[in-house]
């Protein structure tokens, strides 16, 4: 069974790898253009700003393909084990990158993604380059614009400088997933209704479209069914009815809150996957990212959301009171692994 959802699925309609894997497509992104030109009208102004928006709205993407448009520029991802130093370091660059920046009077520009995982003091240090003039533009990106690690005085100079990522019109969401089937083959199981019905059940999000997408396809697959149309899709996604509990005990282990309803299925594919990776063993990040065949920021950023320290709100409104993973160890790298109530409801 693992091994016809990994491997053999997408080869069932035709294509030479899965077209939809959550890894970014910067080089092809698909709409957005009153964003990309307020982005771009934003940099060319040297100011700083800020991108925020949903998650798996494509915030990340947007970054990726300005770090393709502007030559000296430098990606980061907070959610990765960044070292400060390195950080540091490539900031400021070599005694000759130096020399020639200061005769030829080029400037970089640092894209920070997830900077609510920065340290206040590393945010600081950015920002006198900023104000010292060897940063010619920062861009910073979050899920939220209320960033407590940032200073006030650093904040009003951003100002309303703020790009709210939105969620896709149904026109880009045909054209992203029409454009990553075709990437991979020539086929195209779904009919115009069936991916109607999936960008409903993903409210326009990117990412949980390219998820159900896989999901149905999967689904599929599976049941030996050629093409997905409204009512396969609503067999796939629509058919979860198995609830478990889960208790959650408060900091001090005195009370418990009541037990509240979840759905394991209700978790996106990736998260589902990670839980089960983990149910096997305690994993670093970077050991899951090889096993699941996705990038380690994707990995890293669903182990956050899965921990309680990202989206929590949104895990809470599908019925998950507790974190379900948690880190398991104190030094670097960490290594991850299911929380004991996670556990024991797995067993039962």
């Amino acid at each position: 069974m693992e091994d016809f959802e990994n491997v053999v699925w997408f080869k069932t309609f035709g294509w030479s790898d899965n077209p939809f894997k959550i890894r970014s497509e910067h080089r092809n992104i698909v709409g957005f253009i009153d964003m990309r030109t307020q982005i771009l009208t934003y940099m060319k102004s040297d100011d700083p700003f800020i991108v925020t928006g949903p998650t798996g709205a494509g915030k990340t993407t947007l970054l990726k393909w300005l770090e393709e448009q502007k030559k000296d520029s430098f990606y980061f991802n907070f959610l990765d084990d960044i070292d400060e130093k390195k950080f540091k370091k490539k900031i400021d660059g070599t005694f000759l990158e130096k020399l020639i920046k200061r005769f030829s009077g080029s400037k970089k520009f640092v894209l920070i993604d997830e900077v609510q995982e920065m340290s206040p003091e590393l945010l600081k240090w950015i920002r006198c380059k900023f104000d010292e003039g060897e940063i010619s533009s920062l861009v910073l990106a979050s899920i939220k614009e209320d960033l407590g690690n940032i200073e006030e005085p650093f904040l009003d100079r951003i100002g309303s400088r703020v790009v709210l990522v939105r969620n896709l019109t149904e026109e880009e969401a045909f054209k992203m997933v029409r454009q990553r089937m075709f990437s991979k083959g020539k086929n195209n199981p779904f009919t115009d209704e069936g991916l109607k019905r999936i960008f409903e059940y993903s409210g326009f999000s990117p990412r949980k479209t390219l998820e159900n997408c896989e999901t149905c396809c999967i689904y599929a697959g599976k049941e030996g069914i050629r093409y997905i149309n409204h009512d396969v899709v609503n067999k796939a996604l629509g058919s979860i009815e198995q609830r478990i509990t889960l208790k959650k005990t408060d900091k001090t282990d005195t009370a418990i809150e009541p037990i509240k309803e979840f759905d394991i299925r209700s978790l996106s594919p990736s998260q589902q996957k990670i839980i089960n990776i983990l149910s096997e063993e305690e994993l670093t990040t970077n050991k899951i990212s090889e096993m699941m065949n996705v990038s380690r920021a994707s990995v890293a950023k669903q182990l956050s959301r899965l921990s309680f320290k990202t989206d929590r709100k949104l895990l809470e409104s599908k019925g998950f009171n507790a974190p379900l993973v948690e880190a398991k160890n104190k030094g670097r790298p960490v290594v991850y692994g299911l929380t004991k109530e996670i556990k024991r409801i797995l067993s039962e």
